[in-house]
């Protein structure tokens, strides 16, 4: 292309395809050689020698190491220098020589924010590694080094997000007018807001908050203590929640085998605290009772899901007790079948699903009379049961 455009001269084409020809041929060689002869020369090389190069790697790589300033130049200054040239490249391209060859076609300024969409387009991946773009070697420095360069990542962060912003409005000054550049300035402004408050606004609130707990009394730290809760386990988004086991739970009277909580639901129970009774990491032989306290391990999906089998409420349709319970007097008469039975073998209990806690004969009340007692003929006793039940026991021999 060059001899073609008369750019260069003749007797160069030749030596070009000559060097292609021969480095085409000799590289692979000469690559796959470089170990064994860097290792036979090191071999043959005089021990003086050795040692004046081996001080020589050493005091550099040190030296580069400790220096901070030439540390964050190595990891982020030549990246991004590099990125920001090739933002700068793509963007004079397209504007200086691309645009006016289609303004002489059309006009309008579709054909503007069309290059300049393509602009950032383009420049997109140079964008991000300005913006975002870690260090590549930070695994190899010393601890010492390493601290330094994390101390300094505040610092980086806000002058590669100026940078990289001031080259967004460079592409965009060079495609619209100054009001639309000074609309990507205040959104380049909005946007560094948000990523400093998101990324460095919690270790700012725990300072705070660290040095407003330092000045609180003994009892109100007591007081924080006590009602703070055992803190998430984030590796696996699991938490320590507490539940009390309904009387309505069909888990009661169950050993955690039986139960088949952890099979089912995928929880652990941490702790059963019955009173004042703790049992730590129960077995599988422990029972649940009414009125437990369980602590289980879960996500937030695996203990919502067995909350309602722990603490399951009563049923809306479940018969009123204040109604259908109470005490109810009854006069046995001679027609009756309990008479000259005793109170254990007469069946008013199972009749009733009640007791028989009173019975008075001849003016003499006995209360709670003992079940061997013969009922007879004129006694008037006192049932507690299901009145309903009772109804239809005195209906039946009416």
């Amino acid at each position: 292309l060059g001899v073609t455009l008369k750019v260069t001269s003749d007797f160069l084409y030749p030596i070009a395809v000559a060097v292609s020809a021969i480095t085409t041929f000799t590289t692979p060689y000469f690559i796959k050689f470089s170990d064994p002869f860097a290792t036979w020369l090191e071999r043959k090389l005089p021990a003086g020698l050795k040692e004046s190069l081996f001080r020589y790697e050493t005091i550099m790589s040190t030296s580069s190491s400790s220096n901070v300033l030439l540390l964050v130049w190595k990891e982020y200054g030549i990246k991004i220098m590099l990125n920001a040239v090739m933002v700068v490249a793509i963007t004079l391209a397209i504007s200086r020589l691309i645009l006016p060859y289609f303004f002489t076609h059309f006009s309008g300024d579709f054909l503007s924010f069309t290059a300049g969409t393509t602009t950032l387009i383009l420049s997109a991946p140079f964008l991000w590694a300005i913006f975002v773009g870690g260090p590549q070697h930070s695994s190899t420095y010393q601890a010492e080094t390493a601290e330094q360069l994390r101390r300094l990542q505040f610092g980086i962060s806000i002058v590669r997000l100026l940078l990289g912003f001031a080259i967004i409005g460079f592409i965009v000054s060079n495609f619209t007018s100054a009001l639309a550049f000074s609309g990507v300035i205040l959104i380049g402004v909005t946007t560094l807001g948000i990523f400093f408050f998101s990324r460095y606004s919690e270790p700012i609130y725990k300072k705070i908050e660290n040095r407003f707990i330092s000045h609180l009394t003994a009892n109100e730290l007591a007081e924080i203590e006590k009602k703070s809760k055992v803190p998430e386990l984030a590796p696996w988004n699991a938490t320590l929640t507490e539940f009390q086991v309904s009387p309505q739970s069909p888990l009661i009277l169950k050993s955690l085998q039986e139960s088949r909580i952890k099979e089912q639901y995928g929880v652990t129970v941490a702790m059963i605290e019955r009173g004042d009774a703790h049992i730590l990491a129960p077995t599988r032989e422990d029972i649940l009772l009414p009125g437990d306290n369980v602590f289980l391990i879960g996500t937030d999906d695996q203990l919502d899901a067995v909350r309602g089998l722990i603490e399951k409420e009563p049923a809306d349709d479940s018969p009123d007790i204040d109604e259908n319970f109470g005490l109810v007097s009854f006069l046995l008469t001679s027609q009756d079948i309990f008479i000259n039975q005793s109170i254990r073998e007469c069946g008013i209990r199972e009749a009733v699903n009640g007791l028989i806690v009173g019975l008075e004969r001849d003016g003499q009340r006995h209360l709670n009379p003992d079940s061997s007692m013969i009922l007879q003929a004129s006694d008037l006793i006192w049932l507690v049961g299901d009145k309903s039940l009772i109804k239809q026991l005195r209906s039946k021999h009416d």
